[in-house]
């Protein structure tokens, strides 16, 4: 190389090859893993119109009213810790194409100059010599460029290597973040079963709480006409007392959920959220499912399955080969074995408990509608004065049990068919 000709100023070169070779270690996995534990803080939401989304359904996703149906996307633009993770790698990635552009400009600036210099060399050795044969010369002179631009494109292929690790990383990262965001999904639809629950049982106390207070009335009706002792008036009053307080520890519950479930969408805490009704449950789609449908669906989505079958392979550097160990080899086969295993127990598990949450749904359906023919019955005959007021209250109790228990099978029956269709999604816990 001439003396005194320099590529490009070297802290640069090097602030930016640091820059690139940070994609393959673990920085990304620090920003991400640093951005999903901030759950509380509130991150900008996305600002326009997200592509693939019209404005009407948008402007629905901000409103008040959070349907099911809303809730994966609510997570993708509204949750503060996938949107502020999202924002975060976004950044980095864009930091890294701008270092990798900037240094693009600066080799092609170093191939031009390398060029002048080379023309610059030539003519003064032409002219130094006075047109003697200077080809011994020349030749040095080509070698040394040659040398320089041996070196430049040492430095462009680094950088295009570094460039496309990126471009296999940013896949996976967006891999990982849409996992991230259907487990967040997974979650929330899990509060949102918590609260349907809390509902059922609200609604019971309720409705046990105006028979409660008729009975009381009633009873002291009767007490004063001396048909009815202290005794009898004190315990319909505790049960109607104790239905109140029930409720209200009910509502209590139901207040921190739903606070939970506005942080984790979006919505401050004093928006008055209205949360949608949940899904029906799809009898068809559980009746019509087969469990080795259902396990080899899971085993091509399960991320663990996809990391445990990932070749294991040793580089040599000195030798420019790789090769496979056959220990490692064993090794990875077992792992992926093991994984396997582990997947078709737990797909049998959830299909097990999808199905047995159909059947209990079914004779839960089946006691309702004969504790609802008993109640209107009961309510004939005490209406011709043929029955008791105990015995009518007591028929009117047992249906309203039999329509929580009703609800509440219904409610599980439809939790299991969702987390059994996010299993074969992927997002499942395996018991290793």
């Amino acid at each position: 190389m001439p003396q005194g000709f320099k590529l490009c100023p070297e802290d640069k070169l090097l602030k930016y090859a640091g820059v690139l070779k940070k994609i393959t270690g673990t920085a990304l996995a620090s920003v991400l893993s640093t951005a999903l534990l901030s759950v509380t803080v509130m991150a900008t939401p996305f600002d326009g119109v997200p592509d693939g989304m019209d404005a009407q359904t948008y402007e629905l996703l901000k409103d008040n009213v959070m349907e099911w149906n809303e809730i994966e996307d609510r997570v993708r633009y509204f949750n503060p810790s996938y949107v502020m993770a999202y924002n975060m790698v976004s950044s980095y990635y864009d930091d890294l194409s701008y270092a990798y552009n900037d240094l693009n400009a600066q080799i092609d600036e170093v191939d031009n100059t390398i060029d002048e210099c080379y023309e610059q060399q030539k003519q003064l050795i032409k002219l130094r010599t006075g047109g003697a044969d200077v080809s011994a010369e020349l030749s040095a002179l080509s070698s040394g460029i040659a040398q320089a631009k041996a070196g430049r494109k040492v430095i462009k292929s680094y950088a295009d290597s570094a460039m496309r690790t990126l471009a296999g990383k940013n896949m996976a990262v967006d891999a990982s973040i849409g996992s991230v965001r259907a487990t967040l999904t997974n979650l929330i639809e899990t509060l949102f079963f918590s609260l349907r629950l809390i509902d059922i049982n609200m609604d019971l106390l309720t409705k046990q709480q105006e028979l409660y207070t008729s009975m009381y009335q009633t009873q002291a009706a009767k007490q004063a006409q001396g048909l009815a002792s202290a005794a009898e008036v004190l315990s319909a009053k505790v049960q109607m007392e104790t239905a109140e307080q029930t409720k209200a520890g009910l509502m209590d519950q139901r207040n921190t959920l739903l606070s939970t479930i506005k942080t984790q969408l979006g919505y401050s805490q004093d928006t008055e959220l209205v949360i949608g009704s949940i899904p029906e449950p799809d009898l068809s789609y559980v009746d019509s499912a087969t469990l080795e449908a259902g396990i080899e669906q899971a085993m091509l989505s399960n991320d663990d399955l996809t990391a445990a079958m990932r070749p294991t392979v040793r580089t040599d550097t000195k030798q420019n080969y790789t090769m496979t160990d056959q220990g490692a080899m064993d090794a990875r086969d077992a792992r992926v074995n093991e994984t396997k295993g582990a997947v078709s127990a737990k797909i049998e598990t959830l299909y097990a408990d999808m199905q047995s949450c159909r059947s209990l749904y079914s004779a839960a359906d089946t006691s309702k509608q004969l504790a609802d023919k008993q109640a209107a019955s009961a309510e004939r005959m005490y209406s011709m004065g043929l029955t008791s007021y105990s015995d009518y209250l007591g028929q009117q109790l047992a249906a309203l049990s039999y329509e929580a228990a009703y609800e509440q099978a219904k409610l599980n029956l439809v939790q299991s068919i969702n987390t059994y269709k996010w299993a074969l999604r992927g997002v499942v816990t395996l018991d290793t």
